[in-house]
């Protein structure tokens, strides 16, 4: 496991899709956890990518997966699956990390990352 820098223009990027609410060390958290348990040796940031497995890991960490709506595990495939298309802006099977922020955000309405 690596640590890859943030540009200040992906900060500043990332910062313009919260509204400004989100300082550089909260989406320098945000980003750590994103990466967290993924090889990201020698890569720059929109080289780190995440497919529906690793989203439904991380996912598991957030809901409560014994919520009524997740359980059984066919109807947290499927709230899965309906999240990661969402979130998967280019609709490459594949969910980086500003796709993750994005998604979050409108997930989230008002909120933070």
């Amino acid at each position: 496991m690596g640590n890859i820098p943030l540009s200040a223009e992906d900060i500043s990027f990332l910062k313009e899709k919260s509204n400004k609410k989100n300082s550089t060390s909260d989406i320098k958290k945000a980003f750590k956890e994103f990466t967290e348990d993924l090889d990201v040796e020698g890569k720059k940031m929109e080289e780190v990518r995440i497919d529906f497995n690793q989203f439904s890991e991380k996912c598991d960490t957030v809901f409560n997966v014994n919520a009524d709506i997740l359980v059984p595990v066919d109807n947290k495939n499927i709230v899965y699956r309906h999240l990661f298309r969402a979130f998967d802006q280019d609709q490459d099977g594949m969910i980086d990390f500003k796709e993750f922020v994005i998604g979050s955000r409108r997930r989230q309405g008002t909120q933070g990352i």
